[in-house]
């Protein structure tokens, strides 16, 4: 899977500047998933990059490019998830119930 990341990135739109930090962002996800889960310290370290802003930009960049999905909840961790791992298997890709398509129970029946 990294080996179709990296082809995705090499033959994308995004910048050069992003391209690189995109490898460099790949080098650090899990290599079964495709997740990354690091402080905003540690990604800035990681893309040699001190500004959260270009950060911020870059991985914006990818989203945009349908490479990741980012996300950051306040809590300092930046969460990664690169799409090629996800495939056409992704939850929200699924088919959602119809209402009504559910039973309902009835506790008091054996």
């Amino acid at each position: 899977m990294v080996a179709t990341v990296i082809e995705q990135i090499n033959q994308s739109d995004l910048p050069p500047g992003t391209r690189s930090h995109a490898l460099a962002l790949l080098a650090l996800c899990h290599h079964d998933n495709g997740h990354v889960a690091v402080s905003w310290d540690t990604l800035q370290s990681a893309l040699r990059v001190s500004n959260p802003g270009t950060v911020r930009r870059h991985l914006g960049r990818m989203q945009a490019a349908e490479l990741i999905h980012y996300s950051s909840n306040g809590d300092g961790i930046v969460y990664v998830n690169f799409k090629a791992w996800n495939g056409a298997a992704r939850a929200w890709d699924l088919p959602k119930p119809r209402v009504g398509a559910t039973e309902t129970v009835d506790p008091t029946r054996g």
